[in-house]
């Protein structure tokens, strides 16, 4: 399924073995895993992932050069890592 919206669906004794979730707005909202919200748990190992990810909500335009400073760093290594040649 693609671009769906499944925002309030219940779903009970299903089977989800392989079920893959990318939702962009998991930040803003809750998903629920047998009555647990697993949102966090997503965003700190997202955050562990991709070092700098967590500077997108600031709230400061200190905290915003931070995190522009993070996306340009990742996106050089991200080049550098794939012999990949860009012009900005």
């Amino acid at each position: 399924m693609r671009a769906c919206d499944l925002s309030g669906v219940i779903m009970r004794s299903v089977d989800v073995d392989g079920l893959d979730i990318d939702g962009q707005d998991l930040l803003f909202g809750r998903l629920f895993v047998n009555g647990v919200d697993v949102v966090p748990l997503v965003d700190a190992e997202l955050n562990r992932r991709f070092p700098g990810r967590e500077l997108q909500t600031a709230q400061s335009p200190g905290g915003l050069r931070d995190g522009w400073v993070a996306v340009q760093a990742a996106r050089a290594s991200t080049v550098a890592d794939e012999g990949v040649r860009w012009s900005v």
